[in-house]
């Protein structure tokens, strides 16, 4: 039972050290060796856990894919009218980018960079969002009927407000090339005000 409970923890502190050092680095320039010695663990052992830093990357990457998902599926459980759930999916992923201002560029470089992650992104994202996506077509495609919105196709919808989204804090660190007049601006103020902004180009967008 102790030895259980030992392998658990040092998995997990090997896990935390890869997403610092995956977060920070990407794939390509991430070594083994530095993530043992982050973890506090010989690189044998990482070995023994993990294999390969394939293994290892993949595995903190799924991790992060089902978070991503986790931040905005219990919208999908409320009874909401599209207009309101549409603006609760864009606010909620807005918020949770927000606070994991990494993992747009992380999520875009990798699964661009290796057909095995967009597998993980393809086999993750949209078996478990099937429910979800169904639920908003069928509000998308009540209010097509009662001639409220325009006709678009949900996909084009999520990937639409996703992009918006994700792209935004994927340029944010190229606020440090701005002029210094910038800097007179609250960056949580513009944070605030761009979300709102995503929720408004959406919704604009459908009307009809």
């Amino acid at each position: 039972m102790m030895k259980e409970i030992d392998d658990s923890s040092k998995e997990k502190q090997i896990l935390k050290a890869a997403e610092e050092v995956f977060l920070a680095k990407g794939y390509n320039a991430s070594k083994t060796v530095e993530i043992a010695e982050k973890a506090g663990v010989n690189h044998a052992l990482l070995h023994y856990y993990f294999r390969t830093k394939e293994n290892l990357f993949n595995k903190v990457f799924a991790e992060k894919m089902d978070l991503f998902i986790e931040s905005f599926e219990k919208l999908f459980s409320l009874n909401m009218s599209l207009t309101e759930l549409i603006r609760s999916f864009v606010e909620t992923q807005f918020d949770f980018f927000s606070k994991h201002q990494e993992l747009p560029y992380f999520i875009i470089h990798e699964v661009m960079a290796s057909e095995t992650r967009r597998e993980i992104f393809t086999q993750q994202f949209f078996p478990k969002m099937q429910k979800s996506i169904a639920q908003i077509d069928l509000l998308l495609q009540e209010e097509i009927k009662k001639g409220r919105v325009k006709e678009v196709r949900v996909l084009d919808l999520l990937v639409s407000i996703t992009s918006l989204n994700m792209f935004y804090f994927v340029i944010r660190p190229a606020e440090k090339f701005f002029p210094e007049d910038f800097s007179c601006y609250n960056i949580q103020q513009v944070i605030k005000e761009r979300k709102q902004t995503h929720v408004d180009i959406i919704l604009h967008w459908i009307e009809k």
